[in-house]
């Protein structure tokens, strides 16, 4: 952030590799500011469990990610690539290991646009 400050150009949420997070929620909450401001709607995505039966991976992606269950359908889900998957790390926290910026549709570019994602429904609530 304080690179931000210092010269006032591009995103001030930036998902760099190695970034830590104590836990999977708060590495969501992350993604979702860093959406916000790029101008997607995020989700949970694929995990994965190790030996021991605990949470080892987990991805978020753009909410366009996927393709839609119908051909003929209004979804919004065209394959967009973004993600940001994390890893585990040794002291039970969690780290950005892989991060994927380029979208393959248009991003939204003010705050009703912006509202339109599910995951931002929350940030005005006295507009729902």
């Amino acid at each position: 952030m304080q690179a931000y400050a210092d010269n006032k150009v591009g995103t001030v949420v930036n998902p760099a590799l190695g970034t830590s997070f104590d836990t999977v929620v708060e590495a969501y909450e992350f993604y979702k500011l860093y959406s916000w401001e790029t101008g997607f709607g995020v989700r949970y995505a694929k995990s994965r469990l190790n030996v021991h039966r605990k949470k080892c991976m987990q991805e978020f992606v753009c909410a366009c990610a996927g393709k839609p269950l119908q051909s003929n359908s209004r979804s919004t889900m065209c394959g967009c690539p973004a993600l940001m998957r994390i890893l585990r790390s040794d002291d039970k926290g969690w780290y950005i290991c892989e991060h994927k910026a380029e979208h393959n549709h248009a991003l939204s570019v003010n705050c009703m646009e912006k509202l339109h994602w599910k995951s931002h429904w929350h940030i005005d609530r006295w507009s729902n």
